[in-house]
């Protein structure tokens, strides 16, 4: 008998689907079978993964139509999308306890989430890893010519990195520091 089980609770990171991205890059995220959330508009790619989604984020007016589509996923929660649909879902897996979320395919530049700041939040774009420094200070080894960029933060101290017109980059390997006196900033990994 085998020691493998499906665990679905706030210990594991949740997964918020919210952008177009291909099954091979969301892949490595529900290796630990997280609790799933997809907003609406990106159902139909997702159905094609042929995952167990949990929740899905969507219009009060296509409430019957989901249902209906969805009833081989039974059991799954409907959340409605006010005020947003990220918002909901966020909302959603916060009054959950879930204290840490991967969400593909949205920018948190644009994100406000309210007591948002007690969340760990690890978006992941087409090429960047974005993911919020706790307490202003980011320190990781890294090999020369590793990208990042950075978000939210026009004061900035640095160690071992060298801004050009489009991102930041390690001059040398080894560890590279930002320190930054907004709360609120963002740091994105160049993910290869």
């Amino acid at each position: 008998m085998s020691s493998h089980h499906i665990v679905r609770d706030a210990q594991e990171p949740a997964l918020i689907i919210a952008g177009s991205f291909p099954f091979e890059q969301a892949e490595p995220l529900l290796e630990w079978s997280p609790v799933v959330i997809v907003l609406a508009d990106y159902l139909e790619e997702v159905l094609s993964w042929e995952i167990k989604i949990d929740v899905i984020v969507m219009p009060i007016e296509q409430a019957t139509l989901l249902e209906a589509k969805l009833a081989h996923q039974m059991p799954i929660m409907f959340i409605f999308d006010q005020p947003t649909p990220l918002r909901a879902a966020l909302e959603y897996l916060k009054s959950n306890e879930h204290k840490t979320i991967s969400i593909l395919g949205k920018n948190p530049s644009s994100l406000t989430v309210s007591g948002g700041n007690d969340l760990e939040l690890i978006f992941y774009e087409e090429d960047y890893k974005l993911f919020r420094p706790s307490e202003g200070i980011f320190k990781k080894w890294v090999i020369a010519g590793t990208s990042f960029k950075i978000e939210n933060s026009p004061s900035l101290k640095t160690q071992n990195l060298a801004q050009t017109a489009t991102h930041w980059q390690a001059i040398d390997t080894g560890f590279v520091e930002i320190h930054s006196t907004e709360d609120d900033f963002w740091i994105g990994e160049k993910v290869y």
